[in-house]
């Protein structure tokens, strides 16, 4: 049982399952043991995405949740309570050094560069602080 009560229903739907039984089957689901497997689950995946930055973690485990079937309400105390780690800041410095690269060959002002990186690096979840603070 890796999977909420969102996607198990789906999933018997699909298989043609007789509805009597799939009430039956999500009503033995219990909101706790959802709520385990949903920490289980956010762990595990939260291990692998260290290298991001934290807002950016939380985006990718809420996708992960919510693919994995999981209710919304289960989904915010998860999310909330989770322990993000944010090992980001090597990663943040090879982005850097690459967006600078990139733009070396470029005819535009150094503001303008700056601006650009500044906006590449935000997309990916950074920090407008730490951006600036690898900048300097």
């Amino acid at each position: 049982e890796s999977k909420g009560k969102n996607y198990i229903k789906d999933f018997l739907v699909d298989k043609k399952i007789d509805k009597d039984i799939i009430e039956k089957v999500i009503l033995d689901y219990e909101d706790d043991e959802e709520l385990e497997v949903c920490y289980k689950i956010a762990n595990k995946y939260l291990n692998g995405i260290r290298k991001y930055p934290l807002k950016k973690q939380q985006q990718m485990l809420l996708s992960k949740l919510l693919r994995s079937g999981f209710s919304r309400n289960i989904l915010s105390k998860v999310v909330d309570k989770s322990e993000y780690v944010d090992e980001s800041n090597e990663v943040l410095k090879r982005d850097i050094l690459k967006l600078k690269r990139k733009l070396e060959s470029k005819d535009i002002s150094d503001y303008e560069k700056k601006q650009y990186i500044i906006k590449s690096l935000m997309s990916k979840g950074y920090s407008y602080k730490n951006i600036l603070d690898y900048l300097k």
